[in-house]
């Protein structure tokens, strides 16, 4: 029997938009999670930054605070991928705060990966290292293996850039037990063993 191809993220959720009233919560929450999709699955940047703009339009008339932090830390993590750090971080420190009024830890790490290696990116060591200080408390108490494997492995980059081989090592050697199988934690152990 043939396997029928699923229809793309993408299409989902244009059709999803199209059955919800527009600048209603239900359309921010999927715009929210469309700018992702458009910005990351799609390569689509200004098709993401137009999706969580609407989003974020409509958590600040509402004034839905959890809307808004959630559309910026999807809109952190286009900016990342698409290389405009100083976009990025500035969303993502936005996004820490609410979290952490929110008591959100999710997306307290999710930001707070986006800003710290956005600020590496930019060369801004200190302002890197103190986001992933802060980030990987939170990530052991949520004991999500994704997050946990991230926050360990961006503190195990850090230290390799700062010489620190030890710590490198040791960030590396935690985030392997956490989660083995990550394809960038392997490539990163292979280069700090050469």
């Amino acid at each position: 029997a043939a396997v029928e191809a699923k229809p793309p993220r993408g299409s989902l959720f244009s059709r999803a938009l199209e059955l919800v009233p527009t600048d209603s919560h239900q359309a921010g929450h999927l715009l929210s999670i469309y700018a992702g999709v458009k910005g990351l699955e799609e390569g689509d940047y200004e098709g993401a930054r137009e999706a969580y703009s609407r989003a974020l339009a409509i958590a600040h008339r509402e004034g839905n605070t959890a809307l808004e932090m959630r559309a910026l830390v999807n809109a952190a993590r286009v900016d990342h991928f698409h290389l405009r750090y100083q976009e990025c971080v500035a969303k993502a420190l936005r996004a820490i705060e609410l979290a952490r009024l929110a008591d959100d830890p999710s997306a307290e790490v999710d930001a707070r990966f986006s800003a710290a290696d956005s600020l590496a990116h930019l060369g801004d060591s200190e302002g890197a290292s103190q986001q992933e200080s802060a980030m990987l408390p939170v990530a052991e108490r949520l004991r999500d293996h994704v997050r946990l494997q991230n926050a360990l492995g961006i503190n195990a980059f850090q230290s390799l850039l700062k010489g620190d081989w030890h710590m490198a090592r040791d960030y590396g050697d935690r985030s392997l037990a956490a989660s083995p199988w990550g394809p960038r934690l392997l490539h990163f152990l292979a280069e700090l063993e050469y």
